[in-house]
């Protein structure tokens, strides 16, 4: 009954649109600085290694994941975008012709920004002084640099924004965001802006509010955020559908249900799932693509390495797929997939790690089967630059998922090294 009141209603209407209200303030009070910069990022839907170390024993984690769990719908709702914005970022258009990829780069002079280097132990100090080093270095670029170079000067208030932020200093954070108004206003971050003012303590906003092109950004973003969460004010339950969907009726599905909201993405999901057939898909297809889905979900959150492992990997990864136990020319165990690498997970009286490939150093990858007895298993195998024998694992009927997801993995990550 409480859940059907209008006070919840408000409440958790609230919350989904991170109103900074009296409770958000208690809640940011209890938080550490790390958890209050993460709210301004996107963070990772899964636990990076950092947090699943420091997480490990807490009760109230532990209860709050077995809650989300045990949910037998997703509850997920679509939280209100900023306003559209031109990316300042240039798509990378690519061809695909006789088994060779192009790639077609628009012919532009590129700018070198030397960042400080690191060359010292990662302490509280150090990490202070290299903060104030990257400031200053970016400050002189800046006063260098001549008034008619607008983009390139955009993007140095960018970046000295962003290293104001991470030193605490939320009112030159705001102010070289606001800059981005008279030089490009396209990477102007509308929801980075926004989340820095709900976070900000109320001594910051009142000197923010006293200068009057801080004053004009601030009610600028939150005007404009007002205006969306007026378009749609009223909390969503997801629910599956019952009808044959369109692209667009697709669309909005998969973002009301939380599982992922670009456009491009949703896109390709939507090839994936009707191919050979009418473009459009059933309800029945739609609910077991959903349910598959949430089972991932869950075993993914179910996760939790053991400390001999989680050193072994970097502090941001996390591991976004696991798979059954299987055999392997490493032993037997559990092959994990992050963004980075593949590993075993070993099983046996203390589980270890055993590193398969790291995403660039892999060669080649197959979907093949092996005899045994009268029976063909399906094998992956797994090429590296450096090592001479080639992984394999018997994964059965997992073995073309496995393939198809490393393969995308491997080529997103040669990909990006290309073009660094």
């Amino acid at each position: 009954q409480v859940l059907e009141t209008y006070m919840f209603h408000s409440f958790l209407k609230a919350r989904l649109n991170r109103k900074m209200d009296a409770f958000a303030r208690l809640e940011l009070s209890t938080q550490s600085e790390e958890d209050r910069l993460n709210l301004m990022f996107q963070s990772p839907r899964r636990l990076t290694m950092e947090k699943m170390a420091s997480k490990r024993f807490n009760p109230q984690y532990m209860i709050s994941r077995r809650m989300v769990i045990s949910m037998p719908n997703l509850q997920d709702i679509k939280l209100p975008e900023g306003p559209t914005r031109n990316s300042s970022l240039r798509r990378i258009e690519t061809g695909v012709g006789k088994g060779r990829m192009s790639v077609k780069m628009p012919s532009k002079s590129v700018s070198t920004f030397k960042i400080p280097e690191i060359h010292f132990p990662l302490m509280f100090q150090c990490v202070h002084s290299y903060y104030t080093d990257f400031f200053n270095h970016l400050s002189k670029a800046i006063n260098t640099l001549p008034p008619d170079n607008s983009a390139l000067l955009a993007r140095y208030f960018y970046l000295r924004g962003l290293i104001s932020l991470m030193q605490g200093k939320l009112l030159n954070a705001l102010s070289d965001f606001q800059n981005l108004d008279k030089t490009d206003l396209r990477i102007f971050p509308t929801d980075l802006v926004r989340k820095i003012v709900e976070t900000m303590p109320p001594s910051e906003r009142s000197q923010a509010d006293r200068k009057p092109e801080l004053k004009k950004l601030i009610s600028r973003v939150m005007e404009k955020q007002r205006e969306v969460m007026k378009i749609d004010d009223h909390v969503k339950n997801f629910e599956l559908p019952k009808t044959h969907m369109q692209l667009d009726d697709f669309v909005k599905r998969i973002q009301e249900s939380g599982i992922v909201k670009d456009i491009d993405t949703i896109h390709r999901l939507f090839d994936a799932l009707t191919v050979g057939h009418q473009k459009q898909i059933d309800p029945e297809t739609f609910r077991d693509f959903y349910n598959y889905w949430k089972e991932t979900e869950a075993e993914a959150q179910e996760v939790n390495l053991p400390p001999a492992v989680i050193e072994h990997l970097d502090k941001n990864e996390c591991v976004y797929k696991l798979s059954c136990s299987v055999k392997t020319n490493y032993g037997v165990g559990k092959i994990a997939l992050t963004q980075k690498r593949l590993f075993l997970l070993t099983e046996g009286g203390r589980p270890g790690y055993v590193q398969i490939a790291a995403f660039r150093d892999i060669e080649d990858v197959k979907s093949t089967t092996v005899a045994f007895l009268l029976l063909r298993i399906p094998t992956l195998r797994i090429k590296t630059l450096s090592k001479n024998e080639v992984f394999e694992a018997n994964l059965k009927t997992e073995c073309d998922l496995w393939y198809l997801i490393v393969k995308e993995m491997w080529a997103g990550k040669k990909m990006a090294d290309d073009h660094k």
